[in-house]
């Protein structure tokens, strides 16, 4: 499996954050990989407009499921937050193993599902204007649509991790090569002969 610390690196390369604004930008969602088995977000996260204003300070959003969330469980988990905006947490394979989850929000399933989040939204006292200005950033996307998005993310994620997982295996062979090569120039030229070794070492 591979390290978070590997991950926190992986998404930290200038490649990576230039291609994580460019996807968030092409597909009109916002996007967050979170590692569901320490609750860390490892990338992306912001808040929108509609769920970052009124919020008190310090106070997370909610995230309810439709089911128990198992991490080792492949498929695609749905959710719906305080404001009753969707999410879907899209599993990242790496060799086999679960090693994050990618988080796609911001989006409503439809116009008509828009209309009625602003009527929420106004319900609260917002004035009209900043809840329309807020509700606007929301992409209307279809659960298909969604999740063709989540496929797409997490496959992109997963190339990413494997690549900086195999990167990481070549770093160990290259330092393991290394150490054996310190070893044998510390043997001298005719290397390690056993006749030399007092017997009462054996």
């Amino acid at each position: 499996m591979i390290d978070s610390e590997y991950m926190r690196a992986a998404f930290r390369s200038p490649g990576w954050v230039d291609s994580f604004g460019v996807l968030q930008t092409a597909l009109g969602l916002r996007l967050a990989v979170v590692d569901l088995s320490t609750g860390e977000t490892l990338c992306g996260g912001e808040p929108v407009a509609l769920c970052q204003d009124g919020r008190t300070p310090g106070v997370p959003c909610v995230a309810r499921t439709e089911h128990e969330i198992d991490r080792h469980d492949p498929a695609p988990v749905r959710a719906v937050c305080d404001d009753g905006l969707p999410i879907l947490l899209q599993p990242v394979h790496v060799d086999g193993e679960i090693a994050c989850h990618v988080m796609l929000y911001g989006y409503v399933g439809s116009a008509k599902e828009r209309a009625r989040i602003l009527q929420l939204v106004m319900a609260t006292g917002r004035p009209e204007p900043e809840a329309r200005a807020a509700i606007d950033e929301l992409t209307v996307l279809d659960r298909v649509r969604v999740d063709a998005a989540g496929s797409l993310v997490a496959s992109r994620v997963g190339q990413l991790l494997t690549e900086q997982h195999d990167q990481m295996r070549r770093v160990g062979r290259q330092l393991e090569v290394s150490l054996l090569a310190d070893v044998a120039r510390d043997l001298g030229p005719d290397g390690l002969v056993y006749d030399r070794i007092p017997s009462t070492s054996l």
